[in-house]
């Protein structure tokens, strides 16, 4: 198992071994801040590991990056803000990226990353305004934002895989199920726009985070309205309860969407075939052939010598990790080749962060084929806006239903940019990139 709040795993390729030894001076350090314990663990967990893994396949396969180590180092926040500060503070002397698995974490360490320098990557789950990199120059949500989410479900409820106007969305009810909290509030503010917009109605049921397996309230509503679709969003055991109270309430299976985050293998395969028929809009592909995940599986790369369990591997969010640190392996090389240095800083690999341009021929390179679809970044840009794909429980696993999902990042636009505009001007004076263009 990986080693939990405020330890540290050292994972170099001169001992190769996984265990305590502290950090390298001439090593890059990669942090993790998640949920390894609380009612987020099942989806920030399995996201470190997945991380963690790559990163220490690199080391053994590659000898590191241009033989540089990778170190991963992580810390427990427990989803308080006082726990993110500490361990903010604990990576902020080595870390070179700093990966936090929350929405809710990222929040409470933005301000601080954007004083000290510090990239933060939170692939996915970010707040959504981050995407605008004028506004937030340190943080990055590729490969895709919650708005990129919203827009796919949508597409996907109106049969619109091509991204076209959904159209068919007019005079329905949509029902939001969602976390209360920054993980879905973007996606809620979207979605309440677009329903203005297209004509149909929304029901917005927050659930808090201490009552994920108390939803009685919002499916008695549920029960009463009958809207057409119940659209899912959030981490941890949100889903597997929204599934079982479904059922009860006779709602069908096929008319419930969970949105990138609510789609936990592990509680899923729990159901079985009582969950059979869910769909999800999903940036990323289970891809258990993948190359990556191959070397992983071949190198017994992770926090221990047999590595993380297979099931495990399988799983969304862990490959999520996995592509998490194709990234910054990727941003890694890039910096080295453009600035011709191997011992490259903060700012210019957050340079190589603006620059990701990570095409079919790429994403084959780091072992991520049909794990992903392409996406780049831009100074102005760090949502990538990556296409998503509509994925379905068979009873045992998600398998591939529609996509991928395109997504039109013009249409998202209007609503990232207030969003960073809004937090900027609460938090004035906040420095923007006033360089940057979009």
């Amino acid at each position: 198992m990986l080693t939990r709040r405020g330890t540290r795993l050292a994972l170099a390729v001169a001992t190769g071994l996984f265990g305590g030894s502290a950090a390298r001076a001439d090593g890059i350090a990669i942090w993790s801040l998640l949920d390894r314990e609380g009612p987020l663990a099942a989806a920030t967990a399995p996201a470190a590991d997945g991380l963690s893994d790559y990163l220490a396949m690199i080391n053994v396969r590659d000898g590191g990056v241009n033989g540089i180590p990778l170190i991963y180092e992580e810390c427990g926040t427990a989803i308080a803000a006082q726990e993110s500060a500490a361990c903010y503070d604990k990576a902020k002397a080595s870390a070179i990226f700093v990966v936090p698995w929350s929405a809710a974490t990222v929040l409470d360490v933005l301000p601080d990353a954007s004083h000290d320098g510090i990239a933060l990557l939170a692939p996915g789950g970010a707040p959504a305004m981050v995407a605008d990199g004028r506004y937030f120059p340190w943080a990055f949500a590729m490969p895709a934002t919650q708005l990129d989410g919203a827009q796919a479900v949508l597409d996907a409820i109106a049969d619109k895989p091509d991204g076209g106007a959904p159209a068919g969305l007019k005079g329905k009810t949509i029902a939001l199920l969602r976390l209360d909290g920054p993980e879905s509030a973007d996606a809620a503010a979207f979605l309440q726009a677009q329903s203005t917009l297209l004509g149909f109605t929304l029901l917005d049921l927050p659930v808090g985070l201490k009552e994920m397996r108390a939803q009685s309230a919002q499916w008695q509503e549920i029960g009463r309205i009958r809207p057409d679709y119940v659209v899912m969003s959030g981490l941890g055991a949100i889903t597997e309860t929204a599934l079982a109270e479904a059922r009860k309430a006779n709602f069908p299976t096929g008319r419930l969407i969970g949105m990138a985050w609510s789609t936990d293998d592990a509680e899923l395969a729990l159901l079985g075939d009582a969950a059979k028929g869910y769909r999800a809009v999903s940036w990323n592909l289970p891809g258990a052939d993948a190359q990556a995940l191959r070397d992983i599986a071949e190198t017994r790369a992770g926090a221990d010598k047999a590595g993380h369990a297979a099931a495990e591997r399988s799983g969304l969010f862990y490959q999520r990790g996995v592509i998490a640190g194709a990234i910054l392996v990727e941003a890694i090389r890039l910096a080295h080749s453009h600035f011709d240095r191997r011992d490259v800083d903060r700012t210019q690999l957050r340079w190589a962060l603006e620059h990701l341009e990570l095409d079919d021929a790429t994403l084959a390179a780091l072992g991520l084929a049909g794990m992903i679809g392409p996406f780049v970044t831009s100074c102005s840009d760090h949502g990538g806006h990556a296409a998503a794909w509509l994925l379905e429980w068979n009873g045992r696993a998600f398998i591939r239903k529609a996509g991928p999902l395109a997504t039109d990042p013009a249409e998202i636009a209007p609503t990232t940019k207030a969003l960073a505009r809004r937090y900027a001007e609460a938090n004035a004076p906040w420095t923007t990139n006033g360089g940057c263009r979009p």
